[in-house]
């Protein structure tokens, strides 16, 4: 993915039963089809690409940590 800095695998419900997707960090306005903000969520169990909360579309993600309660923690440009 170009403009991609940081990846994050991601628990969204922490130790529940959602399954784990992989959150990229860019710099770009979204994963393919849709705007992000600087954040794509990808659900590999299902294949697809999602934008994640609202983040300023012009932001630079550089860095994203998974909590064990399934927060994230994302650094950057905003």
């Amino acid at each position: 993915m170009p403009g991609t800095f940081a990846f994050e695998a991601w628990d969204p419900d922490g130790p529940g039963p959602e399954a784990t997707k992989i959150v990229a960090g860019t710099t770009f306005g979204g994963a393919p089809g849709y705007p992000t903000g600087g954040l794509a969520v990808f659900d590999p169990w299902l294949g697809t690409w999602s934008g994640l909360g609202t983040v300023n579309p012009l932001a630079d993600v550089t860095g994203i940590g998974a909590m064990p309660n399934g927060d994230l923690i994302v650094c950057g440009t905003f």
